[in-house]
């Protein structure tokens, strides 16, 4: 009786690796008596489980996610240790100084998403200031900038006989003078510093007291007449 050829998985790699090498499949079909299609199911399974040898194992993952998190949570109570050590009361010089601040682990600096957790910081907060402090305004640059405008309106205002000028009165005066600014950056740059008037009117107009009726009881009893207030001169 005919000795049946048992293929183990030792010898089914060794074809295998001949075939990747450049090894013709009929060449080792005849060498090793082995149908050329059970040849090409062996390396279509070894290039399988090579692939799935490089994949990392949901153990592996888990394991992994372990680690980063225990890491976290090294660095931060490391950098809550380093912030009582900080002498900064506002919160955003506590912000600057932890940034500067190196971990052990890393040898690099803290994430800014970590600084910002142990500080109390809100992240928009932080990131809606540039690097000057200063918000900067969307849309084009003006032909004049708030620090010269500020400058304008001042003039304006205390060239003017009275005690305090209305934002549009402001404006107005700017534009006849040549300057363009606009009289919403004229209200927002008033009322920033303190410069709009205290004394504002009802809207619609002041209030009129008198329903529009009047009644005697007989003739030369009730007077009327239409008064005007304005200014004369320096008494104004």
């Amino acid at each position: 009786m005919e000795r049946k050829n048992y293929w183990t998985s030792k010898r089914k790699v060794e074809v295998v690796l001949l075939l990747l090498r450049g090894e013709e499949i009929d060449i080792l079909s005849r060498k090793y008596e082995v149908t050329v299609a059970d040849i090409s199911q062996w390396r279509d399974v070894f290039l399988v489980n090579g692939a799935n040898g490089f994949k990392r194992s949901p153990e592996d993952f888990k394991l992994h996610k372990a680690e980063r998190l225990i890491g976290r949570l090294q660095m931060e109570l490391e950098l809550i240790k380093k912030k009582k050590r900080v002498d900064a009361k506002a919160k955003r010089e506590l912000l600057d100084a932890l940034s500067r601040e190196v971990c052990s682990f890393t040898q690099k600096p803290y994430p800014m998403r970590l600084n910002l957790k142990v500080v109390g910081y809100s992240s928009s907060a932080w990131y809606v200031l540039t690097t000057s402090g200063v918000k900067q305004r969307q849309g084009p640059r003006p032909a004049i900038e708030d620090d010269r405008a500020l400058v304008l309106i001042k003039d304006a205002i205390g060239s003017s006989p009275f005690h305090s000028e209305g934002y549009q009165k402001v404006s107005r005066k700017l534009a006849k003078k040549g300057h363009c600014v606009a009289k919403e950056r004229v209200n927002r740059l008033m009322r920033e510093n303190g410069l709009l008037s205290a004394i504002r009117p009802v809207r619609g107009g002041w209030k009129n007291m008198h329903e529009g009726k009047i009644t005697a009881d007989g003739p030369n009893v009730m007077w009327a007449t239409d008064s005007k207030k304005f200014f004369a001169g320096a008494d104004g």
